[in-house]
This record gives structure tokens, C-alpha cells and sequence, in this order.
């Protein structure tokens, strides 16, 4: 009676310990599930031009912080306020969507502005050593 008894309380112990070890595998998967419907959710603001490129670490920090409910207030909001526009940025490089091709005259316009601000700073370096 006592060997069956422990017997018993063995089996019980084991299949505490799976269900604990599927419990963790779970969670983890649906973290994993949850970061990729975040990340995918970026991915289409940015594709939109529902946020500026440069801010998709934070968006993506910002969302995942929230609860499914308010995720998707979030998204319904993104989209009635449409597409952001960066003054100053109409077509920089740095502004595109993944994936979406740059021409020629933005590879121009950023190097002449990366120029410019360099002969700025050569400039304002001359005037303060004299």
C-alpha cells in the first residue's frame, strides 16, 4: 500500500513538473507570437506612411507594452490620422519604406546635404580658431 501510494505520488510530482515545463513553453510561444504580430504591425505603419522609419524602435517598444485591446484602438487610430510627412524630408533616404527603391536624385540630394552641412562645420571651425 505505501509503494503504491508513493507510486502514485511519483507520477504525480512527473506530471506536475511537465505541466509546469509545457506552461513555460507556451507562455514563451506566445510572446514569440505576440512579437511577431508587433514587429508586423510596424512593418505596415512604416509600408503606409503611418510613421517616420526612424521611429520604429520606439513604435515597436510603445506597442508591445500594450494590451491587445488597446493595440488595436492604437491601430485604428494610426490609420484615421493617415500618412505622417516629415518637413524638410519630403524624399530623403532615410524616410522610405523597407524594400522601396531610391532613385538616383535622393542618393544626390543626401550627399549634397551631408556636403553642405560638412563645409558648414569646416566653416564655423575656421571662424572660431581665428
Amino acid at each position: 500500500m505505501n509503494k503504491q501510494l508513493a507510486d502514485l505520488e511519483a507520477k504525480f510530482a512527473k506530471a506536475e513538473q511537465e505541466k509546469a515545463i509545457l506552461s513555460q513553453q507556451v507562455e514563451s510561444a506566445n510572446g514569440i507570437l505576440k512579437l511577431q504580430r508587433n514587429t508586423q504591425m510596424v512593418v505596415e505603419f512604416a509600408q503606409k506612411g503611418l510613421m517616420l522609419t526612424a521611429n520604429k524602435d520606439l513604435e515597436l517598444e510603445f506597442i508591445s507594452s500594450l494590451s491587445d485591446e488597446m493595440i488595436e484602438k492604437y491601430a485604428k487610430i494610426k490609420e484615421a490620422n493617415g500618412p505622417v510627412i516629415a518637413l524638410g524630408k519630403l524624399s530623403a533616404v532615410e524616410d522610405r519604406a523597407p524594400g522601396e527603391p531610391v532613385s538616383q536624385q535622393d542618393l544626390e540630394s543626401k550627399k549634397a546635404r551631408l556636403k553642405a552641412n560638412y563645409l558648414s562645420a569646416q566653416a564655423e571651425l575656421s571662424t572660431k580658431k581665428h
